[in-house]
């Protein structure tokens, strides 16, 4: 299993346009062969501040995820929204039982 963990700052006073554009984001890519989670959460401290937690069932799914024309959206309409600010973490897990 593949975790990533992204941060993801929005531009301040844009956190009304950014929940519907990263809700469409998760409806699309829970859809998608091998998700097994795809999640935004903000953070308590700092509403403009959102995490993208995604599970993934191997990096086979993941590449499809990444190159999904979803994706390529929400690449191109984020820029609007989103500042510099932003990190991805990976982690590959073995689920205990």
């Amino acid at each position: 299993m593949i975790i990533l963990h992204a941060t993801i700052q929005i531009k301040p006073g844009r956190r009304k346009e950014a929940i519907p554009f990263f809700l469409q984001m998760e409806e699309a890519t829970r859809k998608e062969v091998g998700c097994i989670e795809y999640k935004f959460v903000s953070t308590l401290e700092n509403p403009d501040v959102f995490m993208a937690v995604e599970l993934w069932e191997n990096q086979a799914a993941l590449e499809s995820h990444f190159n999904s024309a979803h994706m390529a959206t929400f690449r191109e309409q984020r820029s609007d929204l989103v500042t510099g600010d932003s990190s991805l973490l990976r982690y590959n897990a073995t689920p205990i039982e």
